[in-house]
């Protein structure tokens, strides 16, 4: 005997329709939110620190260069310029405009590449956040940056860090969608811009993707030939001395790497007072805390692949710390770092996610105190290498939690029962013995499993 045809649940039916409504009406208001906080906070950073400073320091020094490039001359004639060629170039079209509004125009293009850089930040883990959460991360961090005292002093010197910081937000964002090649290009773009970012590629030669790796090299060997183009040979042999003084030397500047740090405790130096004189000290300091940054780099790199967000922004703060020339600024490359654990905090609640965050919190809070030193006079050696300590001291916890959180994953009993086949499946194929986890693949692991 046949089954008369069911009637629909229409109340169901109802509820769900107003369920997904609900959902989409949260998305669109949150979306909302993150547009007039972004517009009221990059408005007041603006008319604080781009609006008043009508010729920044360091972007004068990009305005001439450009200028030079419009001349047909080589842009390293200009005394300064130690970056590569394609920042220049994309000031000549506008160097024969007045400098003061070439260089609000470059403070406007800088933040909103930090907002676009929180956002791509915010979407590579997008799929472990709910509908709501990622509009709230993304203005946890914008706000992050509010009276944040090294994006000021960016802001203020007019300086390319923040488009640098967009365009490795987007090669992160690649890299964690599986758009390996992209990605590649991405970080030749950024070394293109400042050469330190080529050394990302070490993620790519980790897990063996030679047609992106082979992309970044293509993209960076473009560099000696736009500088030959806009110079001829002596724009070429100016990039590579440029390049050349970028090497650990005696600090003539304020430098907050693993190579100066130690110089300024024991030797004498325009800066800073030292705690002792002794070339002995230098040497010793400077293997410690050498050996201390690439163990970070080590365990980041064999015990996590680069499609794991939190990993690859790991990756860039060590790579930070070991660059032979890292200024104050530099921090900003570290932020993220910040933004992922607050994530992780949001979406599992777990306590080592919460204590990890709390810990980035502190370093957040004191770095962004002003530790700028003022040059025209000497100051004790633990302020000059105060900035130093504390990157070393928020990658340093990152990595370790991170660590501590894969232990804690590994270490959980094996599903039985009713657990179901999708339970299973996930906890074997997070123990198979791969070099880098499964991240391409739809996420359909259950809530108790993540």
């Amino acid at each position: 005997m046949t089954q008369p045809p069911t009637q629909p649940d229409l109340s169901d039916l109802r509820h769900r329709l107003r369920h997904t409504i609900s959902d989409r009406a949260t998305r669109w208001i949150l979306w909302t939110v993150v547009c007039m906080v972004a517009a009221v906070s990059d408005f007041s950073i603006y008319r604080n620190w781009v609006g008043p400073n009508t010729h920044p320091q360091d972007f004068m020094v990009l305005f001439r260069a450009g200028k030079s490039v419009s001349d047909g001359r080589s842009p390293y004639v200009v005394h300064q310029f130690v970056y590569p060629p394609l920042l220049s170039v994309l000031v000549a079209p506008f160097s024969h405009l007045p400098a003061s509004a070439v260089a609000h125009c470059w403070g406007i293009a800088a933040l909103s590449a930090f907002t676009i850089a929180a956002v791509l930040v915010a979407l590579q883990v997008h799929r472990d956040l709910s509908a709501w959460q990622t509009p709230l991360v993304v203005i946890g961090a914008l706000l992050s940056a509010y009276h944040f005292w090294p994006l000021d002093y960016e802001l203020s010197l007019g300086e390319s860090d923040l488009i640098v910081l967009a365009v490795v937000a987007c090669a992160g964002l690649a890299l964690t969608n599986g758009r390996h090649r992209w990605s590649g290009v991405l970080i030749g773009i950024g070394a293109s811009l400042k050469a330190w970012p080529a050394a990302i590629a070490l993620e790519l030669w980790r897990d063996r993707h030679r047609r992106a790796l082979a992309l970044t090299i293509a993209t960076v060997a473009l560099v000696p030939v736009l500088a030959l183009a806009v110079g001829g040979w002596a724009s070429l042999s100016g990039m590579f001395s440029a390049l050349l003084r970028l090497r650990p030397g005696p600090p003539h500047i304020p430098n907050y790497c693993v190579w100066a740090v130690p110089r300024f405790l024991f030797s004498v130096t325009p800066f800073a007072h030292p705690v002792l004189v002794s070339n002995v000290l230098i040497f010793l300091a400077m293997a410690l805390l050498a050996v201390w940054v690439i163990a970070l780099l080590a365990i980041t790199l064999v015990r996590h692949g680069p499609d794991e967000p939190l990993a690859f922004w790991n990756f860039v703060g060590c790579i930070v710390l070991l660059l032979p020339l890292s200024e104050f600024v530099y921090v900003l490359y570290l932020l993220p770092v910040l933004w992922l654990w607050g994530a992780k905090a949001l979406s599992s609640r777990r306590a080592i996610h919460i204590a990890v965050f709390g810990l980035l919190l502190l370093w957040w809070h004191l770095s962004g105190q002003t530790w700028n030193v003022a040059l025209d006079r000497l100051t004790p050696a633990w302020r000059m290498t105060a900035p130093f300590f504390l990157n070393l001291a928020g990658v340093m916890v990152s990595v370790i939690g991170l660590e501590f959180d894969r232990a804690k994953v590994a270490s959980r009993p094996r599903p039985s029962g009713r657990a179901g086949r999708s339970q299973l499946c996930w906890w074997t194929i997070e123990r198979l013995p791969v070099a880098r986890p499964i991240t391409c693949w739809p996420d359909r692991r259950p809530n108790s499993t993540r």
